[in-house]
This record gives structure tokens, C-alpha cells and sequence, in this order.
């Protein structure tokens, strides 16, 4: 799913939290409450894959962690398109993903954002894409590897988690691939 929000405090309220706890280094896992987020920047732009979807609402649902109305709606959106589905287990990951952009960037930088977002959706979702990331980013020199590492980490609008491989694949992937071809 493609989500277009209206503006940045908009997309903040569906998926800030949900930011730092898939990729924000020293968040990932954690379900920071408003306050603790307050002064900390989530990403202009979004993605999610089902099993991580899944994983935040279970712990959220198990710990009766307080959600926002948006993001108790965003909850609603996903089961209602299969991307996360009620098991006997709990919250599971179905199919799909989400990306997201807002409207108040700037033109020029929704035509990346929205191409950088739904690379990462096709990551996701295709395995043998996932295959041939994989097998690329084997094949690039190491100091570039390195480089893009300390990027992702120093960045404070990223701030990734680097110890996460298939986090630090696609955003490699993403990073390349969104760049139109009069960069090169």
C-alpha cells in the first residue's frame, strides 16, 4: 500500500514510532512512548514489510501499549488488506508492505522519495530481487560498503541500525537504484 499523508505531522502520527522501532539504532525492538520521541526526527518517507508490521502491533497488543488513533487505524488498514492477519498465535505477518511520502516535500524530492519507497516495497516482496541485492552488494568493494555503513550510522535524520543486514541491503539497493540516470 501507498500512503500519500498530507503533511510531515501527519505521517509522524501513523508511523514515527514505528520508525524507530524497525531501523533507528538503539530503538529497534522498543516502543518509545510520545514523550520519549518527542525531540527525535522519524524519516520524510516509509517503509514496512508485513513481518515487521506484524511484530510491532503483537508487541504493542501484548505489552497494551497506549497506540495513537492513527496508528489504531493504521492497524485497521492492514488487516483489512491482508498485510498483517489474526492468527491463534496474535498479530502475524499476511502479504504485502507499506510505503508512505508526504506532500509537504518538496516536488522534486517526492519523485526520489516515492521511487526510493516502492524499491523497497519490491525488496519485500520479491525474493529473487532480494537475491540479486544480495549478490551485488557481495560483489562491491568494501571500503564503499564500509562508507555507506558509517553513512547510515552518522546521518542523524537515519540513524540505521547497521547491525541489520537485510536493513543495510535495501537501503543499499534503494540508495543506488533511486538515483535517476543523468546522476551517473
Amino acid at each position: 500500500l501507498i500512503f500519500d499523508f498530507a503533511d510531515y505531522a501527519v505521517q509522524d502520527a501513523y508511523l514515527k514510532r514505528l520508525a524507530f522501532f524497525a531501523e533507528k539504532k538503539g530503538f529497534v525492538g522498543k516502543l518509545m512512548t510520545d514523550t520519549q520521541l518527542h525531540s527525535f526526527h522519524g524519516f520524510n518517507a516509509h517503509d514496512y514489510r508485513a513481518e515487521t508490521l506484524a511484530a510491532f502491533f503483537q508487541k504493542a497488543e501484548q505489552e497494551r501499549f497506549p497506540l495513537n488513533k492513527s496508528e489504531i487505524q493504521l492497524c485497521d488498514i492492514l488487516f483489512h488488506n491482508g498485510i498483517i492477519v489474526r492468527t491463534e498465535n496474535g498479530i502475524e505477518a499476511g502479504n504485502g508492505a507499506i510505503v508512505s511520502l508526504s506532500r509537504q516535500s518538496p516536488q522534486s524530492l517526492r519523485y526520489r522519495f516515492i521511487t526510493h519507497e516502492c524499491l523497497h516495497g519490491i525488496y519485500f516482496i520479491n525474493e529473487d530481487f532480494r537475491k540479486t541485492v544480495a549478490e551485488v552488494f557481495q560483489q562491491t568493494d568494501p571500503r564503499s560498503v564500509l562508507f555507506l555503513r558509517r553513512y547510515f550510522e552518522v546521518t542523524p535524520t537515519l540513524n540505521y541500525n547497521t547491525a541489520d543486514e537485510y536493513l543495510v541491503q535495501n537501503e543499499f539497493m534503494a540508495y543506488i537504484l533511486q538515483q535517476n540516470s543523468g546522476y551517473l
